[in-house]
Formats: structure tokens, C-alpha cells, sequence
């Protein structure tokens, strides 16, 4: 199940976690409505991401479609998004 979108879409979480928007791999399933268990099942490559949670992830954290989908860079603005609301003040 290791498909080229699931590992763009990895990408631009763990962006999240270097740029320290976001803490966890479960404050950032919270945020899109989603289990934390299904998000470290697609983290550890035996689950795909779903379209919803690609969506979800493009309105809450800016991700860039064109990347996630094609060639272009993460983020829609800088690098894989703006500054998220779940980042630290």
C-alpha cells in the first residue's frame, strides 16, 4: 500500500513537525477529524491516505494538491503551507 501520494502526504505532515506547527501525530489527526490510530497506520505505510483526509489537510494546513498529486512544492505558500492554527504562539 505504499503509494506515491501517501508518501507526499507524509512529507508534508512530518514539514509540520520539523517547522514545530504541530507536536503530534495525534494533534494532527484531532485536527483533520480523524483517528489517531489511522493516521499512524498510514505514518507506518500499511494504510494509504484517504481523499478525505487529503482534503481535510489542504483546508486546515495548506497543503498543496499540485505536490501531494504531482510535482510542485508542499506548500501553497513558502514551502507545504501557511501557518497553522495549531502551531504554538
Amino acid at each position: 500500500m505504499n503509494n506515491l501520494v501517501s508518501q507526499r502526504f507524509i512529507q508534508c505532515y512530518q514539514d509540520l513537525i520539523d517547522t514545530h506547527q504541530i507536536r503530534s501525530a495525534r494533534q494532527f489527526a484531532v485536527a483533520l477529524d480523524s483517528y489517531a490510530q489511522t493516521f499512524n497506520e498510514i505514518l507506518k505505510l500499511r494504510r494509504d491516505v484517504s481523499l478525505e483526509l487529503v482534503q481535510k489537510a489542504v483546508e486546515v494546513f495548506h497543503f498543496n494538491l499540485i505536490f501531494i498529486f504531482g510535482k510542485w512544492p508542499k506548500i501553497s505558500q513558502s514551502r507545504c503551507f501557511r501557518r497553522s492554527p495549531y502551531s504554538p504562539s
